[in-house]
């Protein structure tokens, strides 16, 4: 993943941060449309979340649950988000 920075530059109307163009400067994580569909399966993805793909083919494999151990097996790729528990 690439950070971006853009040039600020101040909008007299909103009194906002803009760049050069005009447009919002901030700092945004920026993607390849391959990154974000590998990552997020989404090219928009939201990513305010941390919620990334993760591929489980070792752990699905030999499951048993052939919808899963078939792609895994066949050399394609299952993959899931891992979701914290919740404590307390």
């Amino acid at each position: 993943m690439r950070k971006i920075s853009a040039a600020s530059q101040k909008n007299s109307c909103s009194g906002s941060s803009r760049n050069s163009k005009g447009r919002p400067a901030a700092t945004l994580p920026r993607l390849t449309y391959k990154e974000a569909m590998e990552t997020y399966g989404s090219d928009k993805p939201d990513t305010r979340f941390g919620l990334k793909f993760t591929c489980v083919n070792d752990f699905v494999k030999d499951s048993g649950f052939r919808v899963f151990a078939d792609v895994a097996k066949k050399g394609g790729v299952v993959a899931g988000f891992i979701v914290p528990a919740r404590r307390g």
